[in-house]
């Protein structure tokens, strides 16, 4: 797939992080791992130095409605939260978020998933990224298949998606975005070279051994074809 241009910071005008959601007792009651992320605040504040122009909806704001109000003008979407895989049904891969208000309906949607994303029209979205637990493993159970979230945002439109194969830790889970944003923002890098930097910055330890790939090797880039 072709990377396309190399990023500028003319290009990246507008972002928006969505942090810590307010998750109801009823999904926590459903998926226990629903726990909140300590690392959060910090992550928020190094992504808000790197993309000035941003809009931060966290706790209660970050709802449904919130989020799709405002997403369609945003040319970096930053996620922040859990990702829920269903094992019970392919389709059930989401990104829980706080209830609210959604559409105009009294009833929020507490969560947003594959269906909620293929009907936005993301095209000025030049990144999205995913910090979160396998965000861009797609679900494959013998013969049944079914796209991740990140196939979802490159299918309404989106550039590109940093996202994750397998679980990470949350302390760890900013590093390598935050620094590809750097890369790719500030030193105007293309997105593919902003992640291999990123990576080379971190698979060192400080006793110059390298470091398990489990930790630096989850993240990955999907590119849209143009």
């Amino acid at each position: 797939r072709d990377a396309g241009p190399v990023a500028t910071v003319d290009l990246v005008d507008r972002g928006l992080v969505v942090a810590a959601p307010e998750v109801s007792d009823r999904l926590r009651r459903r998926h226990p791992g629903l726990t909140d992320l300590a690392a959060t605040a910090g992550e928020v504040d190094r992504v808000r130095v790197l993309v000035p122009e941003i809009t931060v909806l966290r706790g209660a704001d970050a709802s449904v409605g919130r989020l799709q109000a405002i997403w369609e003008d945003i040319s970096v979407l930053y996620f922040a939260c859990h990702t829920v895989r269903s094992p019970e049904s392919p389709y059930r891969t989401f990104l829980p978020l706080s209830p609210g208000p959604a559409n105009g309906s009294s009833l929020g949607t507490p969560y947003l998933d594959i269906a909620g994303i293929r009907t936005a029209d993301l095209q000025r979205c030049r990144l999205v990224v995913l910090a979160s637990c396998a965000s861009g493993a797609p679900y494959v159970s013998g013969r049944a298949s079914a796209p991740s979230l990140g196939d979802a945002f490159l299918d309404a439109g989106s550039g590109a998606v940093l996202q994750t194969l397998w679980r990470v830790r949350d302390d760890e889970a900013a590093q390598i975005p935050t620094l590809v944003l750097l890369h790719w923002r500030v030193s105007g890098e293309d997105l593919v070279t902003a992640l291999a930097a990123a990576r080379r910055a971190v698979m060192t330890g400080p006793d110059g051994r390298l470091r398990h790939p489990f930790g630096w090797a989850a993240y990955v880039l999907e590119l849209r074809d143009i």
